[in-house]
């Protein structure tokens, strides 16, 4: 049986809920049945500004948490896509926050699927919800090699069920902004069978 691995990236603000989006990732891994870990942002990168988790999802154990060359990369602003565009696998897949990511066409890969998510439009900020970067988690569950919408909503009810989850949070408002941001993507999944055309914004 062949290795089936996903390196996941989640890069922005310290503030824009890397934390709680890596921990949704990880725990859509175990309801796959699947080998996950999980790298949280940590000590003084916290308070820093901005910060970066990782979440790899393998069909075997996982040897280190640590991930050089990610196969995907959730950019919630532009110091995110600056800092890990250039890291990303041939062939790996960029979803970005298309309101706050404003990069010129050159910038963008021709060997990587790069989809720019409105975030601001689908999900603006409204009682509970807990970051509107729910939107991108919607995306990226929608287009994952190992993962989906129907997982990724289970792990989003039982991260928000937790002792400890972001008081208020809402689970028909989260759920709200991480299907819409599924169906933003589903709606252009035309768009992804030539890496080279994959590029479009909201």
């Amino acid at each position: 049986m062949s290795l089936e691995i996903e390196k996941v990236v989640v890069a922005g603000h310290a503030f824009d809920g890397i934390d709680i989006l890596g921990h949704i990732l990880a725990r859509a891994g175990m309801l796959s049945g699947r080998h996950v870990s999980w790298l949280p942002p940590h000590g003084p990168v916290i308070m820093a500004g901005n910060a970066h988790g990782t979440v790899i999802v393998s069909s075997a154990q996982v040897g280190s948490p640590v991930v050089e060359v990610p196969d995907a990369l959730i950019a919630l602003n532009l110091h995110a896509f600056d800092s890990f565009n250039g890291r990303l696998k041939a062939g790996g897949l960029l979803v970005y926050d298309s309101t706050r990511v404003r990069a010129e066409e050159s910038q963008f890969r021709d060997d990587i699927r790069s989809i720019g998510v409105p975030v601001a439009e689908l999900a603006p900020a409204e009682p509970g919800l807990v970051t509107p970067s729910m939107a991108l988690l919607g995306a990226f569950v929608a287009c994952s090699k190992l993962l989906n919408l129907e997982v990724g909503l289970d792990a989003l009810r039982d991260v928000l069920r937790l002792e400890g989850a972001p008081a208020g949070a809402d689970l028909r408002v989260n759920r709200r902004a991480m299907e819409r941001g599924a169906s933003y993507v589903k709606e252009r999944r035309y768009m992804f069978s030539r890496y080279r055309y994959a590029i479009f914004t909201g």
